[in-house]
């Protein structure tokens, strides 16, 4: 949103775009990736009943229903929720259709990920020694700006972010490297460990890489989501809660520089099978 606009305002903007790519396109399907969809997407999609309408849940944010629209959800055909494990009525989201529950959708990267490895280090002429740790926590954790500082205390560690950090002294480290070209997945594929908030994609593409893996909660309740739809991360996780966070920094980081441990955690999470859930949505719902 564009500084000093209101909400109302920007919700008709949006609106409005949306209108048109909609007119001119005239989708059959339409499918809404979000934490919960804004008046704009509700407006849109409830003018066009000839779409098939679908909510895409890939936030581990508890959502009640008091938090959304009175008529979202009357608004989407279904709501599709990719899980590691399937549950009836989750959270009590369900579009008028009911739900789709299916693995894990994450995008797999686009080439062999050595490939890609030997790329990143042929461009920013890393020596052959270095550590490439993969970070990606929001801003507003606050658990995550201590780990980074230890990391990059870390000798050959390169922190590699596919966004720039809100301190410019972090971006502009000789250690650091942003790279904006690069989806997460392919970004995980060709590192050697990563710092990861609550997300599914971050979190899936992690199990997927077999990437050994700290993970900040940053509240109770995630710690909560983690073990009631993530059972399997402690097999090749390391999950950072906020009660004692700050004692327990040093010695995460030490088990995750530890070559032997990241071979052992790599290990475990090559035990952990799922299928692709991007096939089962496909065939669940555009065939």
């Amino acid at each position: 949103r564009f500084e000093n606009m209101s909400p109302t305002k920007w919700n008709q903007l949006i609106q409005s775009v949306l209108d048109d790519l909609l007119d001119v396109f005239r989708p059959t399907n339409f499918i809404f990736d979000g934490d919960y969809p804004y008046r704009c997407i509700i407006n849109t999609i409830q003018e066009r009943e000839h779409m098939n309408r679908y909510w895409l849940r890939t936030s581990t944010k508890s959502l009640s229903l008091d938090m959304v629209p009175t008529d979202s959800l009357s608004a989407f055909d279904a709501t599709i929720h990719p899980l590691m494990m399937a549950e009836n009525d989750v959270e009590g989201l369900s579009g008028e259709a009911g739900q789709i529950i299916t693995d894990p959708i994450f995008l797999r990267p686009q080439g062999e990920p050595h490939l890609l490895r030997e790329g990143i280090f042929n461009k920013y002429r890393l020596p052959e020694e270095s550590i490439l740790i993969y970070y990606s926590v929001q801003f507003d954790v606050d658990q995550g700006d201590s780990l980074l500082e230890e990391l990059l205390q870390q000798e050959n560690v390169v922190i590699i972010m596919d966004e720039p950090h809100k301190s410019q002294e972090i971006n502009n480290s000789d250690n650091v490297i942003i790279i904006l070209e690069r989806l997460h997945s392919e970004i995980q594929s060709l590192s050697d460990g990563a710092v990861i908030g609550i997300d599914y994609h971050s979190i899936h593409a992690a199990i997927a890489n077999n990437l050994p893996t700290i993970c900040i909660a940053n509240s109770q309740n995630e710690v909560e989501v983690l073990e009631r739809w993530f059972p399997t991360l402690n097999k090749g996780f390391i999950i950072l809660k906020k009660k004692g966070y700050d004692n327990l920094v040093s010695a995460v980081v030490e088990r995750l520089m530890d070559k032997s441990v990241r071979a052992e955690m790599q290990e475990l999470l090559s035990q952990v099978k799922f299928e692709r859930g991007c096939n089962q949505l496909v065939e669940s719902v555009l065939l």
